[in-house]
């Protein structure tokens, strides 16, 4: 039977193509074109029963909630690895794992309607605690103030550092006896510093630290004394900021890396059921029917159409005992073809 379906001719792999362009995640589309005709009739009914299943929500219009897992696969290969996940890694994390329990919720609520699928949804782990964590942790894509006592004082420390050199370093711009050296009455940031930019005739005149000198050597940077002090104290405290906030994102990590295998095994369910519910947006597309199967060699197809042609004329075709074949002759006008086609793609 399948080598009847890799014949080229009856376009099965293009019909594929077109059912998988209605699924939302990349899992999910190659599960489709990678699909492989059934002839055990309790595995095709199966199918059948989890297609209508689909098209029984799109028919209330309810749909399902739903976040690809594009961005998701790489960052668990990423903790896998090793590597540090960032904090909107981690967020992006928390949000997956928060839409895959609005999902287990939705199928539950549903679950006289779509059983099938509402097995599916319990499969999904949710893993509470870990969301719980990330997003007590993490806030608008950074380590959340809250997260720790020392994180919530040091960036503090850092602003009130940060104020300081400002108000230094204006009071020293509008100074008599700095003004007069100045090539403009501005403060310039060179190497995450801000300077004075000082004629280099007046260089000495200024107790600091050149940074960098203009293209033209005319004007020297230079970071007073005092700002260096304060500069000294900010990055030292910055620093430390660094070291607590890696920390917090490598016990997140450490802690997506333990259920690594729990979310990739959430990343199937879900391409499982978007597979079933692209499916049942192409059935829904085409008009299509769910065909009765029998065990007895008959077939009755009525208005039969190819999925693969534009406005196609219905056809009917019935075959059975004693008929086991039928014989179609006739100029080379494609007719044959589409007759030949129908029947094993409407099956």
């Amino acid at each position: 039977m399948t080598e009847i379906f890799e014949n080229s001719q009856l376009q099965f792999a293009q019909v594929l193509t077109q059912v998988a362009s209605y699924a939302k995640s990349p899992e999910a589309r190659n599960l489709l074109l990678q699909a492989q005709p059934l002839t055990k009739p309790a595995a095709v009914t199966h199918l059948l029963d989890e297609t209508e299943e689909g098209t029984r929500l799109l028919e209330r219009s309810l749909q399902l909630p739903f976040v690809s897992s594009d961005s998701l696969l790489p960052l668990i290969n990423r903790a896998q690895k090793g590597l540090l996940l960032s904090a909107d890694d981690l967020e992006k994390v928390a949000d997956y794992l928060r839409v895959c329990e609005l999902l287990q919720r939705f199928l539950y609520r549903e679950k006289d309607l779509v059983p099938i699928l509402n097995s599916y949804g319990e499969e999904l782990q949710l893993f509470p605690k870990l969301v719980e964590q990330i997003y007590q942790s993490i806030e608008h894509g950074q380590v959340a103030d809250s997260a720790d006592r020392d994180l919530r004082r040091l960036r503090r420390q850092e602003q009130e550092l940060s104020q300081e050199i400002k108000d230094t370093a204006g009071k020293l711009l509008h100074s008599k006896n700095v003004s007069q050296s100045l090539q403009e009455q501005r403060l310039v940031e060179k190497d995450g510093h801000l300077t004075l930019p000082v004629k280099s005739s007046f260089k000495k005149a200024i107790a600091g630290r050149i940074i960098a000198y203009s293209a033209n050597g005319q004007t020297a940077f230079i970071l007073p004394r005092k700002l260096d002090q304060l500069s000294s104290e900010e990055i030292a405290v910055k620093g430390q900021i660094e070291a607590i906030e890696a920390m917090i994102l490598g016990q997140l990590t450490a802690t997506v890396y333990e259920e690594s295998h729990g979310l990739l095994r959430n990343i199937d369910v879900v391409a499982a059921i978007d597979q079933i519910m692209a499916r049942a947006r192409y059935s829904r597309e085409l008009n299509g029917k769910r065909a009765r199967l029998n065990q007895t060699n008959q077939l009755l197809l009525r208005g039969m159409r190819h999925p693969l042609l534009k406005n196609p004329v219905p056809l009917d075709l019935e075959i059975k005992p004693p008929v086991r074949g039928l014989i179609i002759t006739g100029p080379n006008a494609g007719g044959k073809t589409a007759w030949k086609t129908k029947p094993q793609e409407t099956t």
